[in-house]
């Protein structure tokens, strides 16, 4: 995560507020079984403005589930409560939210949870330790002589595998924009699938943590027509589910071609939240009809989308 302090001092301009110095920043954390967080809060010891930052991660271990967010926040404290608009940035996705905030001695309660009082030194130490820690890996990477120069260790030297290890069959992987790669891998046996996106110097999203029987967590259903299919791969966490689409289109009777196209669907409850096309699905995947046997089949999807 970028600095916590740095994020509040690179709010724009307009939303500063006057006589605010930052000796009146306060710093607080909140920490429970799968949640950590950091928020940094400029506001007056009377009614007025605020704004603050906020990140944290989320760490489901048992659902297998992990992400991060940053927030930026305006509002305005009156008394013991504050008023307040967070821009949230999770996985890419931008939300909005309007959140009243409960202010005691000490603490600050939003939405998330209760954040109680630190020292702001503390913030500052960590991000430290963390660029540290940044710096450190990339020169490890350098020292292995890599023909990739963004091949982490856990990828394959062959860049077209994506995301999957030497010892995994590749079952689907694309590039979704300039930096981005989708990728579902499964292990010979297909006892163990996961499911990997973003750079592959630094996927963003890993599931399941656990591999260990892991295509079980997954589900899989497939919807046949004249000259072609529509498969989807999804799995579930928390308020989100994750569909991988592969489809196969005919060209015709009298052309023996098929095309391929493929993409991601993010849904939260029964929304689409987003949407990634692939710019053309690579050759190394197998397909995810290989998964049929080992997923559990369930009609999740149909030609609307996902269902209950």
């Amino acid at each position: 995560m970028k600095s916590i302090r740095r994020s509040l001092l690179l709010l724009p301009a307009f939303l500063l507020v006057p006589g605010l110095a930052s000796a009146e920043e306060s710093c607080f954390r909140m920490k429970d079984k799968t949640t950590s967080a950091r928020l940094m809060v400029d506001m007056p010891d009377g009614d007025g403005k605020l704004i603050a930052v906020e990140d944290g991660t989320i760490q489901d271990a048992e659902q297998g589930y992990y992400t991060s967010w940053e927030s930026e926040i305006t509002g305005t404290r009156k008394g013991s409560q504050a008023k307040v608009k967070a821009e949230i940035t999770i996985e890419n996705d931008k939300q909005v939210e309007q959140q009243v905030w409960k202010i005691e001695k000490g603490a600050i309660v939003t939405d998330r949870g209760r954040f109680e009082a630190v020292s702001c030194d503390e913030f500052d130490k960590e991000d430290q330790q963390g660029d540290g820690k940044s710096e450190e890996k990339s020169e490890d990477k350098s020292d292995k002589g890599s023909t990739f120069d963004n091949v982490p260790d856990h990828a394959s030297d062959d860049i077209t595998r994506g995301h999957c290890e030497d010892s995994e069959d590749v079952i689907f992987t694309c590039e979704v924009n300039d930096d981005d790669v989708v990728s579902i891998c499964a292990s010979k046996n297909r006892k163990q699938v996961s499911y990997h996106y973003g750079p592959v110097v630094a996927p963003e999203l890993d599931y399941p943590d656990d591999k260990a029987g892991s295509a079980k967590r997954f589900m899989i259903h497939s919807i046949g027509y004249s000259g072609g299919y529509d498969t989807g791969l999804g799995f579930k966490t928390g308020p989100y589910t994750y569909v991988v689409h592969e489809r196969m289109i005919s060209r015709g009777a009298n052309d023996p071609g098929k095309d391929m196209e493929g993409g991601v669907t993010l849904y939260k409850g029964m929304k689409v939240a987003k949407e990634l096309t692939c710019r053309s699905l690579g050759d190394a995947g197998l397909g995810l009809n290989q998964l049929m046997d080992a997923v559990p089949e369930v009609p999740f999807f149909d030609e609307e989308g996902l269902v209950q």
